[in-house]
């Protein structure tokens, strides 16, 4: 059978939604905005897929999921999504990733439907360390001004740390006792896996194939506009990063502003 319409979709707006199951919903509609859904990993890097415990409540082990979910005009505009798991049949249709950090997140496999619908807004977002399949079909995506890392050129990529300082729209739900605007850590393994293949906004703005990160052109197109530690959700590598060097005293989430235990 079809899928029914949704009269009145679900709105997430701010919610806290940490190492929390959402695989197979539909989602479509629904409204993710400065919503906190993301796992902690025990704090090592992300890996997949996200492990779920079955036969009990919809939580996982430290990982966050939504795999295999129907994301027709889904919005996660400003969304912590660190490491979660958008892979395995996800059907991304239009769905809005604007501003939304996306650092180690997994879209491998994931289902964008650009040809019979709408193409996904990824701009301003933070992929460092994000995966898609590199022929991923995103013609038109918007990725300008979006963040990601290759590591430095010449040099194996090991995977880095990048420390977020969110703001207090990210703290306002009930019950949180930390920082109104945490210092949190978002280490990845390894490096951004982009679509190399698909003509869209690459995040330097050019309209075209942004390539896979590989050569000196490829590089120039996916080097964001905006300056990591100016952005909205300003943020500092703990080692160099392919556009940025890694800061210490004085940068964002240093001077005593040390990650929240809490987060």
């Amino acid at each position: 059978l079809a899928p029914q319409p949704i009269e009145a979709a679900a709105a997430f707006d701010g919610a806290y939604m940490k190492n929390v199951d959402l695989s197979g919903a539909n989602l479509q509609g629904a409204t993710f905005q400065y919503a906190s859904f993301y796992g902690d990993f025990g704090g090592a890097a992300p890996t997949f897929p996200c492990q779920v415990f079955k036969g009990g409540p919809p939580f996982t082990n430290n990982c966050a999921t939504i795999a295999g979910a129907t994301l027709t005009g889904t919005n996660f505009s400003s969304a912590y999504l660190y490491g979660v798991d958008f892979g395995g049949g996800t059907v991304l249709n239009g769905t809005i990733f604007s501003s939304a950090i996306l650092t180690a997140a997994n879209f491998a496999a994931a289902k964008f439907e650009v040809n019979s619908g709408a193409a996904p807004n990824f701009d301003k977002a933070m992929l460092q360390g994000a995966t898609f399949d590199t022929n991923a079909p995103l013609v038109l995506a918007n990725m300008l001004n979006a963040f990601v890392d290759f590591g430095v050129p010449g040099t194996p990529m090991a995977g880095n740390n990048l420390y977020l300082l969110l703001g207090a729209e990210y703290t306002g739900f009930r019950g949180w006792s930390g920082a109104r605007t945490p210092c949190v850590l978002a280490t990845y393994g390894g490096a951004s896996v982009v679509p190399a293949l698909a003509t869209m906004t690459c995040p330097d703005g050019t309209a075209g194939v942004c390539g896979s990160g590989r050569s000196t052109d490829s590089l120039a197109r996916w080097k964001s506009g905006l300056a990591l530690a100016g952005n909205s959700v300003p943020g500092r590598y703990q080692q160099d990063a392919t556009y940025d060097k890694a800061t210490g005293t004085g940068a964002t989430c240093s001077n005593g502003a040390m990650r929240d235990p809490n987060w």
